[in-house]
């Protein structure tokens, strides 16, 4: 089963999720709004301050939802998403590479924190020659074990507190994306990414 997710809160990011919605026509989805799904529960109160204690590391867990549901592969969207290409042409390339994400410019010297690094077992020389990931959207292939892998270990980084806080997220460690990058570097897996076009709603 293929399934797309999201999570959504806060009035313009709603706004932004119901529109890339009514582009998905056809599409399984599994979106949460108003909601903070994390490790033992969904949150749906205090859900800013909630999401402060570890940025961004719902995305984990709301992936995790989907595989219980029994997706096997799995794309996730920022709200912030317009497709304007079919998302079957990613659903399609994860036939092919394991994961699918895009590079970010800024490299993991820079937008890792130490404790990410060390966690993740790589030196401040490695880092700097390694690009974090961008984290807008994300595939995975379950199906796959270097998916299954590469996800699992990102996952219990978000569980150890490795995605960081609020404020470690002000110093420049980028959560998700930098613990991603480092995950699939520690797994030994390339960054692949296809010819999917979309819009981005924060730039309408």
């Amino acid at each position: 089963m293929n399934i797309i997710v999201s999570v959504a809160f806060r009035p313009v990011y709603l706004k932004h999720s119901t529109n890339q919605l009514r582009y998905l026509e056809g599409f399984d989805t599994l979106y949460f709004h108003d909601e903070l799904p994390m490790k033992d529960c969904i949150h749906t109160d205090n859900i800013v301050e909630e999401f402060q204690k570890s940025l961004y590391g719902f995305k984990p867990h709301a992936i995790q939802r989907a595989i219980d549901k029994g997706a096997t592969k799995v794309i996730w969207f920022d709200p912030s998403v317009l497709p304007t290409s079919s998302p079957k042409i990613l659903f399609d390339a994860l036939d092919e590479y394991p994961v699918l994400v895009r590079n970010n410019d800024g490299y993991l010297d820079k937008m890792a924190n130490k404790k990410a690094k060390d966690y993740f077992g790589i030196t401040e020389d490695k880092a700097a020659k390694i690009k974090s990931t961008g984290g807008t959207i994300y595939g995975f292939n379950f199906n796959n074990p270097k998916a299954v892998e590469v996800f699992n270990l990102w996952k219990q980084a978000e569980e150890d507190g490795i995605f960081g806080t609020q404020d470690e997220f002000m110093k420049g460690h980028w959560a998700d994306e930098a613990c991603l990058a480092l995950a699939m570097n520690k797994c030994g897996v390339e960054r692949n990414w296809v010819d999917f076009k979309y819009l981005n709603q924060k730039e309408l």
